[in-house]
């Protein structure tokens, strides 16, 4: 279900080469490892803290390309709307780039 549900989220101002931002949309098509650490549930809402090892690829300065792994913590938040749980908020606690 969480494979499914990230893609195409976002996670904005990753801190990448020289101190500057990088947003990363969760892509179909990278490769990705994810391990539920946490979950937390309430009447229709739940949330969630995943461990994440992303690989993918990053546009860079100048238009360049390059592949980036990246790694971390993420919560999510769902809530249970007509008969399925939705995800609802991507929040950045610890992912960052870790090899590019």
């Amino acid at each position: 279900m969480i494979e499914k549900d990230i893609i195409g989220k976002v996670i904005r101002g990753i801190v990448y080469e020289r101190g500057m931002g990088i947003n990363w949309r969760f892509d179909k098509e990278e490769s990705r490892t994810i391990a539920i650490l946490e979950a937390n549930y309430q009447e229709n809402k739940a949330v969630l803290i995943i461990n994440i090892e992303a690989r993918g690829v990053v546009k860079g300065f100048f238009g360049r390309t390059h592949v980036a792994e990246l790694s971390g913590r993420i919560r999510l938040h769902y809530e249970w709307i007509v008969d399925q749980w939705n995800l609802l908020k991507v929040e950045n606690l610890t992912f960052k780039v870790v090899k590019h």
